[in-house]
């Protein structure tokens, strides 16, 4: 294990415990000062993000008690459109038989006009001639 090169300069010279400090001092402090920025920053961040959190789950609890009062009228909401459907479906089946039974009144109309010019055709007929 003997080494050409000499213990002093591979290690570097010994130097007093203080001379270390002093020069390491101002990288730590730096380093220190960096580590307390990103510290802030994500305290920042997380209290941001705890903040949105919030507000999201107070969006979604208002929007469940929505749901819920919605759901609470449906039952009445589709039996007010059954009722609705039935009403409809009534007035529709009135409007054709209406339909049919004005298209027979017509029909039935035509007919006694064409027996009234029937009769009066008759009339005229049987009428003894005028001197």
């Amino acid at each position: 294990m003997a080494s050409s090169a000499k213990p002093g300069k591979r290690y570097g010279t010994a130097t007093s415990p203080s001379t270390c400090a002093r020069r390491r001092l101002p990288c730590f402090n730096l380093r220190w000062v960096g580590a307390n920025s990103e510290l802030a920053q994500a305290s920042d961040a997380k209290n941001s993000a705890a903040q949105l959190v919030a507000d999201r789950t107070g969006e979604q609890a208002a929007a469940a008690r929505q749901q819920v009062t919605a759901a609470a009228a449906l039952p009445e909401l589709r039996d007010a459109e059954v009722r609705a459907a039935a009403a409809l479906q009534r007035l529709n089946l009135a409007r054709e038989a209406l339909e049919r039974e004005e298209t027979r009144a017509r029909e039935r109309m035509a007919e006694l006009n064409q027996r009234l010019l029937q009769l009066e055709g008759d009339i005229e007929r049987e009428r003894p001639p005028r001197r």
